[in-house]
């Protein structure tokens, strides 16, 4: 009996001790586990999460699972501890603060609250390419564990918070593609960690900070496509880390710093459509590791630093629309990385054979665009053929006699001057535009008459229509050759659209407005609705023609690179058209008859100058005075 006893206490005493380790063993794997996944976050930085949501219309956003997952809270979100598992929310390893913050591309709009500068851990604040509008919180400079801050690609407005520059571990700040205005804070130049500042794509004003030379670790400097004032700051030669700078498209004078030649790591360097002024410093030649180097559409005066042959892996090279003259330095032939290369609308030369040659296989007709001139505006009325000299603003008579046809003008005799071709009766002649003398070209008077540089021999040829198609007569050669056996419908133009050196001739059909390769003789369809009028010139200064046209939601111009079209007025004119760089800026304009006289138009700022109140019966440009 007592043996029987013994055996049922011995079970019971295991039974007990299998049930104890049962629930110990309940209670680590799984107590543990709802323990960490319930683990709570402050309540201010729940609150933090909830206000952005709530400011940012988050029911719509692209995705904001977890949220507001059931079971719900009082406060109509997701249980307290469950916010690590939120969409985006991103926390340290004992899950009781958050340190990532990756909304970037969800469909967040209106505005960042003040309360997510309570998120005091957070080291990554990512929110770009959104819909947010709204200024950016000072309170966002609380957050100094902050190392990338991202806004970049919004709808932000107001100024950069100064707070910012309390950021002491920040290393990316991206603000750009935004409608941020006011001048940079010199306090971001506490950033002493940063890495990558871009401002770039938004209406910043002001001058650029001496205080941004401080950026020790800095790779990349994008204020780009702003409205900065001022001069370039010689401390930014401090950045010796530096890979790309982009100053690009702002307001900014003065001279390039000779400090930036300091830039030993540099690759990238843009400057373009501001207002520099001075000479290029030939320190930049010691961009050893430079790749590209884009100074175009300033004020730079000087000639080509001969420097600039040490920057062996140069692979893009632009200078036009300055004012740079004198002999292109030999040295340039040690660039055999170039690949891109654009040096128009200065007053560049070279006698030597082997550099001609090399420039004009990186830029076809380089020698064509040189030039810092001004064109003239050139019409006919009753009284005969008159030009208009915007830099004397002044009307000056070519011929008293009156053309009873189309005129076009162009350089026929290789002066640097335009001559002016016009058609008489049966007849087709030009005037030298230095001697004024008339020369008669063999032949029949054309139906529609343009002129272009269609060999690419520096001097443009005389392109007319006839019945029996469309022909060009090289006054070089002294002889007819034929584009095409068809004869357009309406008017025609010359200009490079392609880009090689040579002109190429659009015109007006039925069918629609074409252009025809001056090199290959190919047709090419830009639209499906004829013109009634077309011209060309360079719109935006890259060396390269657009075609310009009128039709009756108004002028047109198409740029073929960019395969689009750009509406310069919804206004119809009256008679012709004309294209040529009449202010000096480098950049086409458009002179137009209207009923009430004749005008141009500013092609940089879509201005109106009228010129003559009483519009002439046929309209040209040319650099008649040869200025």
């Amino acid at each position: 009996m007592k043996q029987v006893a013994h055996e049922f206490l011995k079970k019971k005493k295991v039974k007990k001790f299998v049930s104890l380790i049962t629930i110990i063993s309940f209670i680590i794997l799984f107590g543990c586990a709802f323990g960490k996944a319930y683990a709570a976050i402050s309540a201010s930085e729940r609150a933090a999460l909830i206000a952005l949501y709530e400011s940012t219309n988050g029911d719509n956003w692209g995705d904001n699972s977890g949220w507001k997952d059931p079971p719900i809270g009082g406060d109509g979100f997701a249980r307290a501890g469950t916010e690590c598992s939120w969409y985006g929310v991103g926390c340290n390893n004992d899950n009781d603060n958050v340190t990532t913050l990756n909304l970037w591309d969800n469909q967040l709009t209106g505005s960042i609250p003040s309360q997510v500068g309570n998120l005091s851990r957070l080291k990554d604040l990512d929110l770009d390419n959104n819909q947010l509008t709204g200024s950016i919180p000072p309170e966002l400079g609380n957050l100094s564990n902050l190392i990338d801050l991202d806004l970049d690609n919004n709808q932000l407005t107001g100024s950069i918070p100064p707070e910012l520059g309390n950021l002491s571990k920040l290393t990316d700040l991206d603000l750009d593609n935004n409608q941020l205005t006011g001048s940079i804070p010199p306090q971001l130049g506490n950033l002493s960690k940063l890495k990558d500042l871009d401002l770039d794509d938004n209406q910043l004003t002001g001058s650029i900070p001496p205080e941004l030379g401080n950026f020790s670790e800095l790779i990349d400097l994008e204020l780009d496509n702003n409205q900065l004032t001022g001069s370039i700051p010689p401390e930014l030669g401090n950045l010796s880390k530096l890979i790309d700078l982009e100053l690009d498209n702002n307001q900014l004078t003065g001279s390039i710093p000779p400090e930036l030649g300091n830039l030993s790591n540099l690759t990238d360097l843009d400057f373009d459509d501001n207002q520099l002024t001075g000479s290029i410093p030939p320190q930049l030649g010691n961009l050893s590791k430079l790749t590209k180097l884009v100074l175009w559409d300033n004020q730079l005066t000087g000639s080509i630093p001969a420097e600039f042959g040490n920057l062996v892996d140069l692979e893009e090279l632009w200078l036009n629309v300055n004012e740079l003259s004198g002999e292109i330095p030999e040295e340039l032939m040690n660039l055999t990385n170039l690949s891109d290369l654009n040096i128009c609308h200065n007053d560049l030369y070279t006698s030597d054979p082997d550099l001609r040659a090399f420039l004009e296989s990186l830029q076809p007709g380089w020698e064509n665009c040189q030039g810092l001139g001004v064109a003239e505006i050139i019409g006919t009325w009753s009284n005969g053929i008159w030009y208009w000299d915007e830099s004397e603003t002044k009307w000056s008579k070519m011929a008293a006699s009156t053309p009873t046809g189309d005129i076009a003008a162009g350089d026929f005799t290789g002066d640097g001057k335009a001559d002016v071709a016009s058609v008489w009766s049966s007849d087709l002649w030009y005037q030298d535009g230095d001697s004024l003398a008339w020369i008669k070209i063999p032949g029949s008077a054309p139906d529609r008459l343009t002129a272009g540089d269609v060999t690419g021999d520096g001097r443009a040829e005389i392109i007319g229509t006839w019945s029996s198609g469309i022909w060009y007569w090289d006054a070089a050669a002294s002889k007819w050759s034929q584009m095409t056996a068809s004869t357009p419908t309406g008017d025609i133009a010359a200009g490079d659209f392609t880009c090689d050196g040579k002109a190429d001739v659009a015109s007006c059909w039925d069918s629609g407005l074409w252009y025809q390769d001056g090199a290959t003789l190919e047709w090419t369809k830009v639209t499906a609705t004829a013109c009634t009028q077309v011209t060309a010139g360079d719109m935006d200064g890259d060396g390269c023609d657009e075609i310009i046209g009128a039709w009756s939601t108004g002028i047109w111009h198409w740029e073929a690179a960019a395969s689009k079209w750009t509406l310069m007025t919804p206004s119809i004119p009256t008679g012709e058209i004309a294209a040529g760089d009449f202010n000096g800026d480098g950049k086409a304009d458009v002179a137009s008859c209207w009923s009430n006289g004749l005008w141009y138009q500013n092609g940089a700022t879509l201005d109106w100058t009228k010129v003559s109140k009483t519009a002439p019966t046929q309209v040209t440009a040319g650099y008649i005075a040869g200025d």
